[in-house]
Formats: structure tokens, C-alpha cells, sequence
């Protein structure tokens, strides 16, 4: 396999990593605490926003689940769902990957957007 193909098969990686880990902890929580279904809707209300712009930064990822107005990752089970984020994506993709990488952020955007999507089903 070249560089360039295992590169991009880490992208797709994280991308399915991310989403796995965010489906399976929103999914957990939401069952668990029903009242949190709407401040999940609103943080992904936050990263279709970013996909929709076509942004693709840390800082502005980290935003839009904090800083939706919702609260429901910054504290209790819920903050759990993006602890998890790095130990599924590494399960995923068999070797350990820098998510701090600047390369991955879209990714991991698009595959929490996708992940809370699926739990909010």
C-alpha cells in the first residue's frame, strides 16, 4: 500500500471511528436520559452548520458541541461519548492516529454529524 493510500484510508477511518463512538454514546445516553435528546439535536444542528460552511478547524468543532447552547458534552454521562472518540477510532483502524492532526478534523466532523444523526433517529 503507498503513503498515499494508507493516508487515505486513515481518513476514512477516523471519519468511521468517530461515528461509531458518537452513535454509541449519544445512543447510551439518550436512553438513558431522554430529556437530552433536544441539546443533542442542537450540537448537531452546530456541526451541520460547519459542514454546510465548509469549515473545517478544531477550535470551531469543539464549538459546536459546547457551545451550542446545549451543554450536554461538557459534563456527566454525555462527556463520555467524546472520551471514547479515540479509543474507537483506534480500534477501527488497527494502529494508533494523531487526531490533533489538522488532516483529520473534517473527518471527525463529519463523522460526529453522521453519529449523532443516527442517534437521534
Amino acid at each position: 500500500m503507498t503513503p498515499e493510500q494508507q493516508e487515505l484510508q486513515n481518513i476514512r477511518r477516523v471519519q468511521s471511528g468517530v461515528r461509531l463512538a458518537v452513535f454509541f454514546g449519544a445512543s447510551v445516553d439518550i436512553k438513558k436520559h431522554p430529556e437530552r435528546r433536544d441539546a443533542y439535536a442542537k450540537s448537531e444542528a452546530g456541526l451541520a452548520a460547519l459542514i454546510a460552511e465548509d469549515k473545517w478547524d478544531a477550535l470551531a468543532f469543539s464549538s459546536a458541541l459546547y457551545d451550542s447552547g446545549s451543554g450536554v458534552f461538557s459534563s456527566g454521562d454525555a462527556s463520555l461519548v467524546l472520551t471514547t472518540v479515540p479509543l474507537f477510532v483506534d480500534l477501527v483502524s488497527g494502529s494508533r492516529i494523531d487526531l490533533s492532526q489538522p488532516k483529520y478534523v473534517r473527518p471527525a466532523i463529519i463523522g460526529a454529524d453522521e453519529g449523532l444523526k443516527m442517534a437521534l433517529r
